[in-house]
């Protein structure tokens, strides 16, 4: 099977803290003989995030000399009819669907050669939904045990799955400041109380 790939897959492969199931099963299926095709613009974007990374002294340059080996070794090919989509095409579907051109060159190859897209780009997801592209879902392993459902999520119900995590994460933080502010004002209350229980025992005594 051949599809496309983008960088926010890619690029997950060489950042342990950015590690993701969807993109390790996306990386099975390369070693596992399947063909990922790319725009020109791919090479340029992954040239960037790893200079970024290494001129922040986040990534070390051996790391990223292994990486960039290891993604050379992958079945990865440039289509490089794609620079000669660059205007007006590509161009055109950033202003249509409000995405950067690297992201619309990825969108314009997946249409141009009827190919999935592999991605975690939320808007790139969201703006393959119109033109019909399908996308690569995550992971097609069967389960190792009962209690663990046969389909996974696709990339659309991962926005969901995060929107809901930060949802729960905001809750846990509310309820724990609420039970700090009720100690508080039950401290402080318990603490009145007390106070004026002595400045009431010094007026009668008076």
């Amino acid at each position: 099977m051949t599809f496309v790939l983008d960088n926010s897959v890619a690029m997950r492969w060489c950042f342990e803290e950015t590690a993701h199931p969807y993109a390790e099963s996306i990386l099975d299926r390369l070693e596992a003989g399947e063909e990922a095709v790319v725009p020109v613009m791919w090479l340029y974007e992954a040239s960037a995030v790893l200079a970024r990374a290494q001129n922040r002294g986040t990534l070390a340059a051996p790391k990223a000399g292994e990486f960039i080996d290891e993604l050379q070794s992958l079945n990865i090919s440039a289509d490089l009819e794609s620079v000669a989509r660059i205007f007006p095409d590509v161009h055109h579907i950033a202003l249509t669907h409000r995405l950067t051109s690297y992201d619309a060159s990825h969108l314009e190859l997946a249409l141009r050669r009827g190919l999935p897209l592999a991605t975690l780009d939320d808007r790139l997801i969201r703006a393959s939904q119109a033109p019909g592209i399908s996308i690569i879902t995550w992971p097609h392993k069967k389960p190792h045990c009962p209690c663990r459902q046969a389909s996974s999520p696709s990339p659309q119900a991962l926005i969901g799955v995060r929107c809901n995590r930060r949802t729960a994460q905001k809750t846990a933080l509310d309820i724990r400041w609420n039970k700090k502010r009720t100690r508080f004002w039950t401290t402080a209350s318990a603490g009145h109380a007390a106070w004026q229980k002595r400045i009431d025992c010094k007026s009668k005594r008076q």
